[in-house]
């Protein structure tokens, strides 16, 4: 479907000034600083286990891709065998879209070996044809060595540009203790990328206008369907690993806008709304976890006495306020 002029989202934006990651610095180590605090918002567990609690959810479950630990090569190879789009190799605790692998298998005109793109432990993209299906498989063993990986069957997830892309949603508590959906932005991969994460070179666009280029009016039905999805994870989440204060949820849609949940992150990055231009979302981004914190003061025994002072104090037993880190 072509996009309309005014409604391409593609613009070129410009990187954070140094001054703002020097404060970023200054304010994480100030903030780190801060001993024997109660957390705010507790992390998330590997990739594994927070697929096994939310397939428990049968609501939960049908976005989630079918999912598979890696075991050894036979397996590997099994699962190759059966997709002709081959698989998605990524570590259980991996971030950033490092160390991640596409693997797919060569018909016999071309050899009958493995293709293989990825990324390595610096984020840099790299590309190998193996010939033959032991020689890839074996590689693949190596890189992976005692590293904990999952594999998924690999989705194309890309736009009519050929762009991967993929959808962030932060989800955060507000003031008041309730989870609010913050914002929303497409991030977008260069072509041929492997991942759209903005570590690896990636950039991020607003929401709508993209969804309206590639489904049409479907595109404001499909934002619906996300924001639906994004409200009804982060309990679920809540109830196995405690506390939660923010989420970041990234999902994928296919050509037919069938919606996948990637990956939830405990460390939610906040650089896609500048990117974007949306200033509400990152005031809100900022703003959602000192807002949360307060009532969580208030509310708490711990921080009963915090009713009757007359200004704001951090002392030995507040609740800390450890920056979360890009995505």
């Amino acid at each position: 479907m072509e996009a309309r002029a005014d409604l391409s989202p593609r613009r070129p934006v410009q990187p954070l000034s140094k001054h703002r990651s020097s404060g970023k610095k200054a304010a994480s180590t100030a903030l780190a600083a801060l001993s024997r605090s109660l957390p705010w918002s507790r992390g998330l567990p590997d990739k594994w286990r927070v697929y096994e609690i939310l397939r428990r959810s049968r609501r939960a479950a049908g976005i989630l891709p079918e999912t598979r630990l890696y075991k050894n090569t036979r397996e590997l190879g099994t699962m190759l065998a059966e997709r002709e789009a081959g698989v998605f190799l990524k570590p259980r605790a991996g971030s950033h879209g490092k160390r991640t692998l596409h693997a797919v298998r060569l018909p016999r005109s071309q050899g009958g070996g493995i293709n293989l793109r990825g990324r390595d432990g610096a984020n840099h993209s790299f590309h190998h044809v193996f010939g033959t299906v032991d020689e890839g498989l074996g590689w693949i063993h190596d890189f992976i060595g005692l590293r904990r990986y999952i594999i998924q069957p690999y989705l194309q997830l890309t736009d009519s540009c050929g762009q991967p892309f993929d959808v962030r949603v932060l989800m955060q508590k507000n003031g008041r203790g309730v989870w609010m959906l913050t914002g929303m932005a497409v991030r977008l991969g260069s072509r041929g990328s492997l991942t759209s994460n903005l570590h690896g070179g990636g950039t991020a666009v607003a929401p709508l206008p993209f969804l309206l280029a590639e489904y049409g009016e479907s595109g404001r039905e499909l934002l619906q369907e996300l924001s639906g999805a994004a409200a009804y994870l982060p309990p679920l989440l809540e109830e196995a690993c405690g506390r939660l204060g923010e989420l970041g949820l990234d999902f994928g849609l296919d050509s037919a806008g069938r919606i996948f949940l990637l990956e939830a992150n405990s460390k939610p990055g906040r650089t896609v709304f500048r990117l974007t231009g949306d200033r509400r979302a990152a005031r809100l981004a900022a703003e959602n976890p000192l807002r949360y914190t307060r009532h969580l003061l208030l509310t708490s025994a711990a921080g009963a006495s915090v009713r009757r002072w007359t200004a704001p104090l951090y002392r030995e037993n507040d609740i800390s306020m450890v920056p979360k880190e890009d995505s």
